[in-house]
């Protein structure tokens, strides 16, 4: 059985990061969206992780937004940290370029950046394929969609190198840092902060949650990164994945770290999403 949400608030919700190509979405797709819909889950941001992923991404939310008006779909262009080495050897920055210019569903660059918890690919070519994403979101004038694990500093320091430019922006996706310093020199380079599930695991999450309020309200935003990550401060039995439904449940856990109402959390994490987005 799915689990459903009964929470209801003033405002729609807005799924920055879901990766609705993922094979488990294969064959429901509908009715993940309907179920999203009943969920108050107005606008779903498609995850492009790589330059095929990124094609799917967009061919997904066209169609899907052409078949039904319950959630807007959109989607990002971008190459995660774990394919940098897979694309670095041919010319990606020329294919990222090409899905820049043609993909009418896109509103950012990304997922990119780098991880060196698990280095699926070198940090050399990780540094370099996010430097050419850095580069070219400011020059598209784009947000940026991105992953950090393990890597703060190298990530930061690259950062830095284009904080002065005046297009650039975007979210930390799914920051799950226990420190505080790293939190805030993120939020010193105006970037928003992408929580997720995480903060809900009553092991894993703990101190995540702690730091939730040393993030500001306008620098919030929500997302289910499904189909991982499934809050697990849903009801049991759990269902297998994840999906933007329970993206209300990220929003309750939000509320009771901040000691504020669900309405006060759909409202700043619209708000801030359609504003970084441009939705």
């Amino acid at each position: 059985m799915m689990a459903t949400s009964t929470m209801t608030t003033a405002y729609n919700l807005i799924d920055i990061g879901a990766n609705l190509t993922h094979r488990s979405f294969k064959q429901n797709i509908q009715q993940v969206l309907e179920r999203a819909a009943k969920a108050q889950v107005s606008d779903i941001i498609i995850t492009g992780t790589s330059l095929s992923a990124s094609r799917e991404a967009s061919h997904l939310a066209t169609k899907y937004n052409q078949e039904q008006q319950l959630v807007k779909l959109y989607s990002t262009v971008g190459i995660h940290p774990h394919d940098a080495t897979r694309h670095s050897t041919y010319n990606y920055r020329e294919q990222l370029v090409d899905l820049l210019q043609t993909n009418k569903t896109n509103v950012a660059l990304g997922e990119c950046g780098l991880d060196f918890d698990r280095n699926f690919s070198s940090p050399d070519d990780q540094r370099r394929v996010f430097d050419t994403q850095l580069q070219l979101a400011c020059e598209f004038n784009l947000p940026l969609f991105m992953h950090e694990r393990s890597a703060s500093s190298d990530m930061l320091s690259l950062l830095e190198k284009y904080s002065q430019h005046k297009n650039f922006r975007g979210v930390i996706h799914c920051f799950t840092h226990e420190s505080l310093d790293v939190l805030q020199q993120y939020l010193s380079l105006n970037l928003y902060i992408g929580i997720t599930g995480w903060v809900c695991d009553e092991r894993r999450g703990k101190n995540l949650a702690k730091l939730i309020p040393h993030i500001p309200l306008n620098r919030l935003l929500i997302e289910t990164d499904a189909p991982f990550l499934l809050p697990r401060n849903t009801p049991k039995p759990w269902p297998k994945n994840n999906e933007p439904s329970y993206l209300p449940y990220v929003v309750a856990k939000l509320a009771e770290c901040y000691s504020i109402s669900t309405n006060e959390i759909a409202k700043h994490s619209t708000e801030n999403a359609k504003q970084l987005f441009n939705l």
